[in-house]
């Protein structure tokens, strides 16, 4: 059901809506969807308690923001003002405490949501995207190159030359596409 091929947390959360054919189909259908999306990830969540209806909807409206943030940042080459500002008014939103966390790596700076899975779910992929405004490259911040396809990626690879969410899907597609667009071409002009 749910696809991990954003290389971001947040690049993944706002992927949680795809393309089926003309139109979106949702992936965080109910709270138990959330709690599958996160296990996929590897990510924890303390809280035992799902979701509710509203803080589903809340949730949601999350990604509706990152997804227009992707979007604005991919078509301007650079994070705009606003993704920041954005940023900085969710997370002023969400509480919590800020602790030292002592660990066999040393001391490193912790915050710990307080409230339920909403709030914690909300530090997760704030906390991703925050990361990534303050230390991801740009450039590497692509949409899928299937025209047909709404999902976002993290390029990873080594020349930044990755052009599809999934070559076993998208890349496949495209090239076929475009292979029966050379050979119907070539076909007309064989025939003219």
């Amino acid at each position: 059901m749910f696809v991990y091929v954003g290389g971001l947390l947040w690049v993944d959360f706002v992927n949680t809506e795809v393309m089926d054919g003309a139109s979106i189909r949702e992936l965080l259908t109910s709270p138990a969807d959330v709690t599958h999306w996160l296990s996929g990830l590897e990510a924890t969540v303390l809280a035992d308690e799902r979701l509710t209806g509203a803080e589903l909807e809340q949730l949601r409206e999350l990604r509706a923001l990152l997804r227009a943030c992707a979007y604005e940042t991919t078509a301007a080459g650079a994070v705009p003002a606003s993704f920041v500002e954005r940023l900085n008014e969710r997370l002023q939103r969400l509480p919590g405490v800020w602790q030292v966390e002592v660990a066999a790596t040393g001391r490193q700076p912790q915050f710990r949501p307080q409230g339920g899975m909403l709030a914690q779910v909300s530090w997760l992929v704030l906390q991703s995207a925050v990361e990534f405004v303050c230390t991801g490259h740009v450039a590497r911040l692509k949409r899928c190159g299937n025209q047909a396809c709404i999902r976002y990626y993290y390029d990873h690879s080594k020349n930044n030359a990755r052009r599809w969410c999934r070559m076993e899907t998208c890349g496949n597609r495209e090239k076929a596409r475009r292979h029966y667009q050379r050979k119907t071409v070539g076909d007309v002009k064989e025939e003219g």
